[in-house]
């Protein structure tokens, strides 16, 4: 017996795991994301969706918000001041890196490369540091929208 809240995902037959585990289905959950926000609050942004919208081509269906996300990137003087203490002690020298962080992953190197670049033990902490990057550039971009 399961306990109390435990993932439906474990009951599942093998091949439906995969396919749900699979990063083909994290894109599907992330672009499904990505058009309720756009319908919800068409005029904000959540760190999520800028780290969606980075990694996409001026092609995707919503080239003007990947076209404000890159060029809020571009500009780290009114996003980097955003971090907190708190986060950039998770993220220690790795806070100094944060707009060569995101100008790699939005050039599409891998966290592993960015890691082994940096000299980074695991791709957590790149990890966390774009997380904590797209945080503030959502936060920049929702507040110069204001």
């Amino acid at each position: 017996m399961q306990p109390r809240g435990a993932p439906v995902i474990a009951s599942l037959p093998m091949l439906a795991r995969e396919r749900l585990q699979s990063a083909d289905w994290q894109r599907m959950q992330a672009e499904a994301l990505e058009k309720l926000q756009l319908t919800l609050w068409p005029s904000s942004y959540t760190s999520s969706e800028v780290r969606c919208l980075l990694g996409m081509h001026l092609c995707a269906p919503h080239p003007d918000r990947v076209n404000r996300v890159r060029v809020a990137a571009a500009r780290p003087g009114e996003w980097v001041r955003r971090i907190g203490r708190g986060q950039a002690w998770q993220i220690g020298r790795y806070a100094d890196r944060l707009p060569a962080i995101v100008a790699l992953y939005s050039a599409g190197v891998s966290f592993e490369e960015i890691a082994r670049r940096y000299g980074a033990w695991t791709p957590w902490v790149i990890e966390r540091a774009l997380e904590i990057a797209c945080a503030c550039i959502a936060g920049y971009l929702n507040e110069s929208n204001a």
